[in-house]
């Protein structure tokens, strides 16, 4: 069974999940209200997303600025804000090409206390994904 790691919204169910595909890439889908979107991303120096997870985990109280992690080719863009509530708004971009043919934004809404959670879940993904390439 291929590697997965999902992020649901908490405010809207929109959502962000990656899924092994084969040696060379994975897949990215985006699915919001009227709104879906699903390109290949490759793993070649893809490695950098589950750090970007354990750190917005360890720092779960806040930070200022962006947290932010991108593919080698920008098929797959990640850019974590959060505020003083405990909230982390997740802004997903999602690109078909280069040059980029499409390109799907995605807002997703996480509470800090997901964090640990997701940090562990994006470590299992890239660990699968990138020892099979």
């Amino acid at each position: 069974m291929a590697a997965t790691f999902e992020i649901i919204s908490r405010d809207d169910g929109a959502a962000m999940r990656l899924r092994g595909d084969d040696r060379d890439y994975f897949i990215a889908e985006l699915r919001g209200l009227n709104l879906t979107g699903q390109a290949r991303v490759g793993t070649y120096m893809s490695a950098g997303l589950a750090a970007m997870f354990a750190e917005m985990a360890a720092s779960w109280r806040g930070w200022s600025g962006k947290k932010s992690w991108a593919s080698l080719e920008g098929e797959l863009h990640l850019s974590a804000e959060a505020d003083r509530t405990g909230h982390i708004a997740l802004t997903v971009e999602l690109r078909e090409g280069a040059p980029s043919v499409w390109t799907v934004t995605l807002l997703l809404i996480v509470e800090a206390g997901q964090l640990d959670d997701l940090a562990r879940a994006a470590r299992a993904f890239e660990d699968s994904v990138l020892s099979a390439a």
